[in-house]
C-alpha cells in the first residue's frame, strides 16, 4: 500500500532551498546561458591563424549566431562546421556547434509524478515545490532517455565537441555549466560531481553544496555525499531532513547500525523536534524493530494529542491490511482535523483514490473520507473538484454527487459546471424551492448562463409568484445573442408566453412564441400552447393548424398535443378529423391510467361527437368529464350541455 511517510518528507527536503537552482542547472540551462560572446580562451587558437582566417572565422561565427536567433538552425550549424574548418579549436564555435547538435534535450524537464513519492510536505514546502498543480522532486530526478534514435550519431558529436570545448577551457561559466547539465541528462551523475567539486571550490553556496549532495547521491558516492552533508550542516545547523538524509546515506552505505545511531543521536539532542522523533519511530517499524517503533510513537502521541504530524504518522502505522478497520477510523480523524493541511488531505485521498481505481481497494470506499474532509471550508476548490471526479468515475448513484457539489460551490460560488451538474440533480428530485435558490445564485454568479434564467423562471411560476417569474424569464432574454443555445431560448420565450396568457396579455403571449419558434422552429410544447391559444381565440386559424399537426409529428404519442390538434380541427369545422385525433388522444390516456386531469379530453370528446351528430357517444363522454372533473366552473357547463343537448 502507498504510504503517507513523515520520512520522505525529510529525505531530500535538505535540497529544498536550493531546488530553483538545482532545475535552473540540471534541467533548462538554456535559461541561464545566454548566447553572450565569449572571450577566454579564444585568443590562444586565434593567435595562430592569419588575419585573413581570423576574420574569415570571426565572419562566419557572427553569422551563424545571427541564423540561430533567426530561427534558421540548419543554416546556423553549416556556418558552425565551416568557422571549425578554420579553426578546430575554437571553443567557442564547439560549445555553440554542441548545442545545435544536443539540442533535443535542451529543452527536457524533469516534470515528475507526485504519486511516485509518500513525502508529507509542510504547506510552506508545497508553496516551493509546487508548479502549476504537478510537484517536481529534484531528488527522484529521471535520466531523459533518447527519443529520436536516428539523432545519435549527432549527439555522440555533440558530446564530443561539448567536452574538448571544456577541455579547452574548463573555466569558462557557460561550457562547464552545460556539460554538467549534459551529464546529469544522460545519467553520468559521477561525471556531473566531479564538475560541480569544481564550482563548489570556486563558489561554496549552499545552492552548488545542495546540488553536489544529490549528484553525489545518485552516483552511490556516499563517502562523498557525507562529506558535503557535513559542509551543508556547518553552514546551516542540523535539522530533521538533514538527519534523515544522513541516516538514508549510511545505510545505503551498508552501516544500519551507524544510520540508526546518528537519527537517535540527533532526536537526543533535539528533543522538540516532533518530527524527528516520529520519524524515527517510522524507521524503526520499517527495519522491523516494533516495539521500539510503537513505543517511541506512544510518548510523543501521549505527549502531543492533538498535533497532525501525530494523527499523520499513527495513520501509517495503521496502513496495513490487517489493521484496515483501524486505519480507516484514523483517516476520518486525520480527514475532519482542522490542523491537517488541506493540500495533504488532497494527496492522500488522491493516492487511495487511485489504489481503489487499481483494484486494491473496494469500490466506493473513499467517498465516506472526501466528504469528512468537504465538512469544513477548504481553500480552494481542488479537493471538492476531485471528490466529483472521483463519484463521476465510480459505480456510485447519482444522487452521491450532491454533496461534492455543493462543497465546490460553497467553496468556489462561480463554478458554472457544478451549478448546472447540481441544479440537474435537483430538478430530477423535484424540488422547487431548492431549485429556484440554485438559479438565482447563479444568475449571480453567471449571468450569462440562461438556464438558471429559464428554470429560475419556472420555478417560480410553480411557486405561484407569476410577477417575479416574469421579471427573470425577461433579464433571461437580455442576455439572448447569436451564440445562445436556440433551443434554450425558444424554451425562455416560450415560458413567457404561458405568463403572458396566464396574466390575460394576450397579444404579448402571442409574441414570445413567436420569438420562440424564431429560435426553436421545433418547439413541440411552444407549437401545441400557441396553437391551442389561438383557437380559443378563433385567430390565425390556418397557423394554428400547422403548429399543432407539426407538434404531434413531433411528439405522437403525447395525448396532450393530439387534444389539442383535434380541438384546432374542431375550430375549423373539420369534425371527422377531429374525431379520429381524439379518439387516438383518448386511447392513449385509458391505455396510461385516466385521471382528474384528463376531463378536458372528454369534454372536448363530446363537443366533437355532437358535432359528428353521435349525439349518445356525446353525452357519454360529457358524463365522463363530469365524473373526472373537480372544476365547479366546468362542471356546471357539463351539465347544461348534457341537460339542453346543445354546445
Amino acid at each position: 500500500m502507498r504510504r503517507f511517510s513523515l520520512l520522505n518528507t525529510a529525505l531530500w527536503a535538505i535540497a529544498i532551498v536550493a531546488l530553483p537552482a538545482f532545475f535552473a542547472a540540471c534541467s533548462n540551462s538554456t535559461s541561464k546561458t545566454k548566447d553572450e560572446p565569449m572571450q577566454a580562451g579564444t585568443f590562444r587558437s586565434r593567435a595562430l591563424l592569419p588575419e585573413r582566417q581570423r576574420r574569415t572565422f570571426d565572419s562566419l561565427f557572427l553569422e551563424a549566431q545571427y541564423k540561430k536567433h533567426r530561427g534558421n538552425i540548419t543554416e546556423a550549424e553549416e556556418n558552425l562546421e565551416r568557422a571549425l574548418k578554420i579553426n578546430p579549436n575554437a571553443s567557442e564555435a564547439l560549445y555553440e556547434l554542441a548545442k545545435i547538435l544536443l539540442r533535443t534535450q535542451e529543452n527536457d524537464s524533469y516534470v515528475l509524478d507526485p504519486m511516485d513519492f509518500d513525502t508529507v510536505y509542510s504547506e510552506e514546502e508545497l508553496d516551493t515545490l509546487n508548479v502549476a498543480g504537478v510537484v517536481n522532486y529534484p531528488d527522484t530526478l529521471e535520466p531523459v532517455k533518447d527519443r529520436v534514435e536516428e539523432d545519435s550519431l549527432r549527439r555522440v558529436r555533440g558530446e564530443q565537441l561539448l567536452v574538448k570545448a571544456y577541455q579547452l577551457e574548463p573555466k569558462n561559466t557557460f561550457i562547464r555549466q552545460s556539460l554538467a547539465d549534459h551529464w546529469v541528462a544522460n545519467e553520468k551523475y559521477a561525471r556531473a560531481a566531479r564538475i560541480y567539486e569544481e564550482i563548489v571550490a570556486e563558489t561554496p553556496s549552499t545552492d552548488n553544496l545542495a546540488i553536489l549532495l544529490q549528484l553525489h547521491s545518485r552516483a552511490n558516492q556516499n563517502a562523498e555525499a557525507l562529506a558535503v552533508l557535513d559542509r551543508l550542516e556547518e553552514k546551516h545547523g542540523a535539522d530533521h531532513q538533514s538527519a534523515v538524509q544522513r541516516f538514508n546515506l549510511l545505510l545505503a552505505s551498508g552501516d544500519k547500525a551507524a544510520a540508526f545511531s546518528a537519527m537517535r543521536q540527533y532526536s537526543e539532542e533535539h528533543p522538540d523536534d516532533i518530527m524527528a522523533r516520529l520519524i524515527l519511530s517510522e524507521l524503526y517499524v520499517i527495519h522491523g524493530y516494533n516495539g521500539l517503533g510503537y513505543a517511541l510513537f506512544d510518548d510523543v502521541e501521549a505527549a502531543h494529542p492533538n498535533n497532525p504530524l501525530v494523527a499523520i504518522s499513527k495513520l501509517q502505522l495503521l496502513n496495513s491490511p490487517e489493521k484496515a478497520e483501524e486505519f480507516e477510523k484514523q483517516l476520518l480523524v486525520v480527514m475532519r482535523h482542522p490542523e491537517v493541511e488541506p493540500r495533504r488531505k488532497f494527496h492522500m485521498l488522491y493516492q487511495l483514490s487511485l489504489e481503489e481505481f487499481q483494484g486494491n481497494r473496494p469500490q466506493g470506499s473513499m467517498y465516506p473520507f472526501f466528504c469528512a474532509a468537504l465538512e469544513t471550508p477548504q481553500p480552494t476548490s481542488e479537493l471538492a473538484e476531485m471528490a466529483v471526479f472521483y463519484v463521476e468515475n465510480t459505480e456510485m448513484p447519482k444522487d452521491s454527487l450532491e454533496f461534492p457539489l455543493r462543497a465546490l460551490l460553497r467553496d468556489e460560488p462561480g463554478h458554472e459546471k457544478a451549478r448546472v451538474q447540481l441544479l440537474m440533480l435537483t430538478l430530477q428530485k423535484g424540488e422547487t424551492e431548492p431549485i429556484l435558490e440554485l438559479c438565482m445564485e447563479g444568475i449571480e454568479q453567471n449571468p450569462d448562463q440562461l438556464l438558471f434564467y429559464y428554470f429560475g423562471g419556472v420555478a417560480q411560476t410553480s411557486l405561484r409568484d407569476d410577477a417575479a417569474a416574469l421579471a427573470t424569464l425577461l433579464r433571461g432574454t437580455e442576455h439572448i445573442t447569436e451564440e445562445s443555445d436556440a433551443e434554450l431560448a425558444g424554451d425562455i420565450y416560450a415560458a413567457l408566453g404561458d405568463i403572458y396568457h396566464k396574466t390575460d396579455q394576450k397579444q404579448k403571449a402571442f409574441a414570445a412564441y413567436d420569438r420562440s419558434l424564431e429560435h426553436f422552429p421545433d418547439n413541440a410544447s411552444c407549437l401545441n400552447n400557441f396553437a391551442y391559444f389561438l383557437a380559443l381565440e378563433r385567430q390565425q386559424l390556418q397557423k394554428a393548424v400547422k403548429m399543432s399537426q407539426r407538434a404531434v409529428e413531433l411528439k405522437p404519442q403525447d395525448a396532450t398535443y393530439l387534444d389539442t390538434h383535434a380541438w384546432v380541427l374542431f375550430t375549423l369545422g373539420r369534425f371527422s378529423e377531429a374525431k379520429r385525433t381524439i379518439d387516438s388522444a383518448i386511447e392513449l390516456i385509458e391505455a396510461e391510467g385516466v385521471s382528474a386531469e384528463h376531463d378536458g379530453y372528454y369534454d372536448h370528446a363530446g363537443d366533437i361527437y355532437f358535432r359528428c351528430r353521435q349525439t349518445k357517444a356525446a353525452l357519454a363522454h360529457w358524463q365522463k368529464a363530469l365524473q373526472l372533473t373537480q372544476d365547479a366552473d366546468l362542471a356546471a357547463k357539463l351539465r347544461k350541455k348534457k341537460r339542453t343537448k346543445r354546445l
